[in-house]
């Protein structure tokens, strides 16, 4: 008997809500939950079977105490289950939770991007990797934690997951429903083909000027209609309003699990993700069951797209990943962690990645609200 469809790494708020959908889901028959915290993620499981029973769907969901740190029980947990796919949605501290200090210190840290950050979804993750390799495991592993930085560093380790998920993403369907509204047709008939970073899901909630390259392409009936518009005002109108923090959740795994549909389906689709075999940003890309092939518009080179997404990069606070893995963060960000928090890190080694986390984890527990 083949093993689950989807086994999902952290029971968290989008490891929960990835759970949620996937229930109702009819396509899903078999899922696995996995959680450091037993108690926790079995409670997680009977919410969904529950919830599931009121759509009258009543899938096989499974509870796996799963501990990270611990790669051996990893690898061996893996190869016993040898799910289809694996979600990691794993992280020692929530991006959205890393906003809660004093206005000014959020203020001055938004400033310099999310990069700095990086050793709270690199340590766990790193080590899930670790632990794929490790096993004789034959399926794919999708990455949701901090997949733009995360699994480019995991790629110059030779651990990249196949792609990752949400982030510029979630720009997507926001652009084609903008875009119909404004010519009072339907999202479904605008195609938008993008080239972005995690940056720029954060700046154009803000801002509708000044961000570093990127490559947008709208469509409608077979005609470019791209440059009808102010391009960095669309993406303005487009994620102005949009929710944030742990609300985003339902959406964000909504981007997941299109990308696990298509990977059971071996169906090449289309989807824009991010970190697609350890490249860094986001790329619209062909989901197969066992790669993730890019796929750019004629004028644009894969070269051309990375360059790209390596300048987002440093406003995102990385200057550049080494090719042993080393992420050198600009230099901008690592003085205004230093001067803020006390935390000095102007270079991430990976094998140092835990370490780092639990120092920053307490630095910011010093003076979160």
């Amino acid at each position: 008997m083949k093993g689950p469809q989807l086994l999902i790494l952290g029971a968290g708020g989008l490891g929960g809500w990835v759970l949620e959908l996937a229930a109702r889901d009819m396509r899903f028959h078999w899922i696995v939950l996995a959680d450091v915290n037993e108690e926790y993620g079995e409670k997680k499981v009977l919410n969904a079977r529950t919830g599931a029973a009121y759509h009258g769907r009543y899938p096989r969901i499974d509870f796996e105490q799963i501990d990270l740190l611990k790669e051996q029980q990893t690898a061996e947990t893996i190869n016993r289950l040898q799910p289809e796919v694996i979600i990691n949605c794993t992280t020692l501290l929530s991006w959205w939770v890393t906003k809660q200090v004093p206005p000014e210190t959020l203020e001055k840290l938004e400033k310099v991007g999310f990069g700095p950050w990086l050793p709270m979804h690199l340590a766990l993750t790193r080590r899930l990797m670790k632990a794929v390799k490790q096993a004789d495991y034959r399926g794919s592993v999708i990455n949701g934690s901090f997949p733009d930085a995360v699994n480019p560093v995991l790629g110059k380790l030779d651990l990249a997951p196949l792609c990752g998920l949400g982030n510029f993403d979630l720009l997507y369907p926001a652009i084609k429903l903008e875009v119909g509204r404004r010519l009072g047709i339907n999202g479904a008939n605008v195609d938008v083909i993008m080239v972005m970073h995690h940056f720029h899901t954060s700046f154009f909630r803000k801002h509708a000027e000044g961000p570093p390259p990127y490559y947008l392409k709208i469509n409608v009936g077979g005609e470019d209609i791209s440059s009808k518009w102010n391009r960095n005002q669309l993406l303005y109108e487009a994620s102005k309003n949009r929710l944030e923090g742990a609300e985003i959740n339902p959406q964000v795994a909504s981007s997941a699990l299109q990308i696990v549909q298509a990977i059971l389906e071996n169906s090449g689709k289309l989807i824009h993700v991010p970190g697609p075999g350890g490249l860094p940003g986001g790329y619209p890309t062909l989901i197969f069951r066992d790669k993730a092939e890019i796929s750019l518009p004629g004028e644009l080179s894969l070269a051309g797209a990375v360059k790209m997404n390596e300048e987002a990069g440093k406003r995102d606070g990385i200057e550049k990943i080494e090719e042993d893995g080393r992420v050198v963060f600009t230099e901008q960000a690592a003085e205004t962690m230093k001067d803020n928090l006390g935390y000095d890190c102007p270079v991430l080694d990976p094998d140092e990645d835990f370490e780092r986390a639990r120092e920053l984890i307490g630095l910011f527990k010093k003076i979160a609200r």
